[in-house]
């Protein structure tokens, strides 16, 4: 699968994917996908690439929440296990973490989510 972009070089799944994650253009890896924490930019400022039709919602917050979610078990089961802590303290611990793990995860779902988009809508339109 690979999607030509204005370099010519061909960008593959894998790479846009790559570059949403680091929050980068997922056409040419220079222009930035965020204007500020999560808000999406309408374009990319080096390659021109429009992502203002590519609207992932409720789908970001979803995947963090399931990452989230998937991670916490083998932490709680470490706390509860090892920390031999107060309750109370167990769970502002927790607490701690599932905040940390979501604010930082939560960008990076959504930029590889808005990378997946467009390497498929940019697929569709091409006509590949």
């Amino acid at each position: 699968m690979e999607h030509q972009h204005h370099d010519t070089a061909p960008v593959t799944l894998g790479s846009a994917l790559g570059r949403g994650l680091r929050g980068r253009c997922p056409n040419c890896g220079r222009g930035r996908l965020f204007l500020s924490y999560l808000k999406q930019a309408d374009r990319c400022g080096a390659c021109g690439e429009g992502f203002d039709h590519i609207h992932p919602d409720d789908a970001a917050p979803w995947f963090t929440m399931l990452i989230v979610g998937l991670s916490l078990i083998p932490v709680m089961i470490v706390a509860q296990g090892t920390l031999h802590a107060h309750f109370l303290w167990t769970i502002l611990f927790l607490s701690v973490f599932i905040l940390a793990v979501s604010l930082v995860s939560l960008p990076l779902v959504k930029g590889a989510l808005l990378a997946a988009f467009w390497f498929y809508t940019s697929r569709s339109a091409t006509g590949r």
